[in-house]
């Protein structure tokens, strides 16, 4: 059955960043006091279904292509395969979903693992939430501490399997949880977006034969009709 963690276990190291990818948001500096399920399980589980939720601040100097989320967790083997969802900012909670992506592919030694985006939204500096979620058939538990930064994270459990009456999403101390935000970190680097196209104008010829006040007038005429 699957089981609602609480309670120190260990503290686990972060993976290393991408090739290429630099830090934009760090919060693993304090260890997983307890951790809890944020998991999506399988039938006839589906009650079990959880979500951890976390804001975090993308530094100025944008816009920010995002690569990875590295969380900190607990499982007894190795998750392989996971789930991203990014919401914008309304307030102290997530609004709207922003970006999302399943079936991703997992990595990182063990329980602490790197949600790597194949192709990751480009955001701009400011606040954010996300969700990491694991999805296979080995429950991961996202370590959590009592450390806040920014607004308290939030977590749900739609099915109400967990008996803890959050369904929506509820900061964690609504939940029975005795922590205030998940140990994550954000990779990404800086987009290099496509500048605009330049239109060029179009210059109006002047006639050889033509004195200067008359081809003046021409090329006056030729401008209206476009």
């Amino acid at each position: 059955m699957p089981a609602l963690l609480s309670g120190a276990l260990a503290a686990l190291l972060v993976v290393p960043s991408g090739a290429g990818a630099a830090v934009l948001y760090d919060q693993t500096g304090t260890a997983p006091a307890g951790y809890i399920a944020s998991h999506d399980f399988s039938s006839p589980n589906d009650q079990y279904d959880a979500q951890g939720v976390d804001d975090f601040i993308l530094p100025v100097g944008g816009p920010w292509k995002i690569q990875a989320f590295d969380g900190v967790g607990f499982s007894l083997f190795a998750p392989a395969t996971g789930r991203v969802v990014i919401y914008a900012d309304s307030g102290t909670s997530p609004g709207a979903v922003l970006f999302e992506q399943d079936a991703l592919t997992l990595t990182g030694p063990g329980s602490s693992v790197s949600f790597a985006l194949s192709d990751g939204p480009v955001l701009g500096p400011g606040s954010y939430w996300v969700s990491l979620q694991t999805s296979d058939t080995t429950e991961w538990d996202w370590g959590y501490m009592s450390v806040q930064h920014g607004d308290p994270a939030r977590w749900r459990n739609p099915g109400n399997g967990f008996a803890t009456g959050c369904m929506a999403y509820q900061p964690l101390a609504s939940c029975g949880i005795s922590g205030t935000d998940f140990v994550f970190r954000v990779d990404g680097q800086l987009s290099q977006a496509p500048s605009p196209p330049v239109t060029k104008k179009k210059k109006c010829k002047k006639h050889k034969h033509r004195s200067a006040s008359a081809a003046k007038k021409h090329c006056k005429k030729k401008k209206k009709k476009h």
